[in-house]
C-alpha cells in the first residue's frame, strides 16, 4: 500500500510562495529548513504536503520557467473551495490567470495559475 507524502514545487520565492497558499487556501505553514543548499518552505493543504523550495545550488543556472499546457507530467494540482467566484475574485486582484471556467462531474471548476507558474483546478461541488 502506497501513499502520497509530499508534492515537490521550485519557487523563486519559497517562503512568499508558502505564504501565498496560507492566505489563499488556508495551508498550515511548516517549519522552513534547507537541504543540500536550497531554501525549503513546506506546507501542509488538505493533508498533504507542498514541499516549497527554491533551485538548489547546482541547478540555479538550469532552471527553467515552467511548461505551457498541455504537457506530459504533472498538469496540475486540484483544489476543492467552498466559493469559487471569491476565489477566482481574489486569483483576478492578483493579476492571475484564469484559463477556463465549466461544469463537469457534479463540480463548478476553473482553471488558473498560481504565482510560481503552476496550474491549479480549482472546484466547487454543486448543490
Amino acid at each position: 500500500m502506497a501513499s502520497l507524502h509530499h508534492i515537490h514545487i521550485k519557487a523563486k520565492d519559497p517562503s512568499g510562495s508558502a505564504a501565498w497558499w496560507a492566505d489563499m487556501f488556508g495551508a498550515a505553514e511548516l517549519p522552513a529548513y534547507e537541504l543540500r543548499g536550497a531554501p525549503f518552505a513546506p506546507v501542509e493543504v488538505g493533508g498533504v504536503t507542498l514541499s516549497i523550495s527554491g533551485a538548489f545550488p547546482t541547478d540555479a543556472d538550469r532552471t527553467a520557467p515552467p511548461p505551457t499546457a498541455p504537457h506530459y507530467g504533472l498538469e496540475h494540482i486540484g483544489i476543492i473551495v467552498a466559493d469559487l467566484d471569491a476565489t477566482l475574485a481574489r486569483f483576478e486582484e492578483q493579476g492571475l490567470p484564469i484559463h477556463a471556467r465549466r461544469e463537469i462531474a457534479g463540480f463548478r471548476i476553473a482553471f488558473a495559475t498560481d504565482p510560481d507558474g503552476l496550474l491549479l483546478e480549482l472546484m466547487e461541488p454543486l448543490g
